[in-house]
């Protein structure tokens, strides 16, 4: 049994491992393709003419009317050559943002292309965020930067809509493995004072994420930030610098294993029972049934007035031995009884006998006795 189960053990763990990779695969390309969307939709709207030839008031008014289809972004804006937010779909505009990496990245890096940041916290909201940066260009001349922001919270509930079990999770981590989105296990930190507030850039996930990156696809048993033994698969995403995890508590992957086990058992025992069910058979038509049949016989023999047989002891359960020895004595005590019985119907016979013959002794006297008188 032991045996099974770390076979057993050992296959559910393997079970696991594919089809959690092929889960997490799967979740990282709808996470990509979502991205990608968005970025497209950035891209186009940059694309806009009327960006750079209207006043700031229009280009407001522009982002108001354009933020409605605006696919889960939090807010758009406008930036200024000079860095600034001229204009925002909602929220205040006037903030600097020129020495962001997005800025920087779509005013001075390859023409034409949408850069995303890493998470950051938003200096409007203090949300974290990931912002979606395109160069707004007159030509070949960059006049400002078009920027949407989304929310790590709706990422987070994207990866939220997986069926991962009991204690499963799925999270962004970044390179130094801090968590990018909320975690399952967020309030119970909180509660014991492990963490104030959002997980968000302050829980790290407990991964070794040098190799995480180094193989960049694959599972891991680890200890998670709750202190629990997991089992992880990962995918990274080099563009967006993150890799996607999805996890599930050891305990809960193996608690299969026990009732494996126990059906396993349950079929093993019935096997046993069937395989040794005629030797059994035989143990008990020589131990109790043959001495039982011996008993009946005797019994027949008696009734039919072969007083005194007896049965010789089998290799039998104790309790038949001592029927069989109660039966013995019981057939010898019938038979002396019966010779007794027969001695004293011959003495009865012979004092019988006797008086006859004194009765007959009288009878004569008594005719003598009569023919005397006379």
């Amino acid at each position: 049994m032991l045996c099974y189960y770390w076979f057993a053990s050992k296959a559910l763990l393997d079970s696991s491992k594919t089809s959690m990779q092929n889960v997490v695969l799967k979740q990282a390309e709808f996470i990509e393709y979502w991205i990608e969307e968005r970025e497209r939709y950035i891209a186009n709207l940059a694309a806009e003419e009327f960006l750079y030839t209207k006043d700031r008031t229009a280009v407001q008014a522009f982002l108001e009317q354009k933020f409605p289809q605006s696919l889960d972004f939090s807010v758009l804006k406008m930036a200024n050559i000079e860095g600034i937010t001229i204009a925002a779909s909602s929220g205040p505009a006037g903030i600097f943002v020129g020495d962001r990496d997005y800025y920087l990245a779509a005013v001075y890096g390859r023409p034409g292309h949408t850069y995303i940041s890493e998470v950051l916290f938003s200096r409007a909201s203090g949300i974290p965020s990931l912002v979606i940066a395109s160069p707004v260009a007159r030509g070949d001349q960059v006049v400002g930067v078009l920027i949407g922001v989304v929310d790590m919270e709706r990422i987070s509930r994207l990866l939220c809509v997986l069926d991962l079990g009991q204690t499963g999770e799925s999270f962004l981590i970044n390179k130094q493995g801090y968590l990018l989105t909320e975690a399952k296990y967020a309030q119970e930190l909180i509660q014991k004072g492990v963490i104030q507030g959002s997980v968000v850039l302050n829980l790290k996930s407990g991964l070794d994420t040098e190799r995480i990156w180094y193989s960049q696809s694959g599972t891991v048993r680890y200890q998670d930030y709750r202190g629990r033994p997991v089992l992880a698969a990962y995918y990274v995403m080099p563009e967006m610098k993150w890799a996607l995890v999805i996890k599930k508590d050891i305990e809960e992957i193996l608690a299969r294993t026990g009732e494996h086990a126990l059906g396993i058992g349950l079929l093993i025992g019935l096997a046993a029972s069937l395989l040794f069910l005629p030797v059994f058979m035989v143990i008990v038509k020589r131990l109790i049934e043959e001495p039982l049949c011996s008993l009946a016989g005797a019994a027949q023999r008696i009734a039919a007035g072969e007083l005194g047989c007896t049965v010789d002891n089998l290799a039998s359960p104790w309790e038949i031995n001592t029927l069989t020895q109660s039966f013995n004595t019981m057939s010898t005590r019938l038979k002396e009884y019966h010779f007794r019985l027969l001695a004293q119907v011959d003495l009865i016979e012979t004092q019988k006998a006797e008086l006859g013959y004194q009765n007959e002794e009288l009878l004569r006297a008594q005719t003598g006795l009569l023919e005397i008188n006379r």
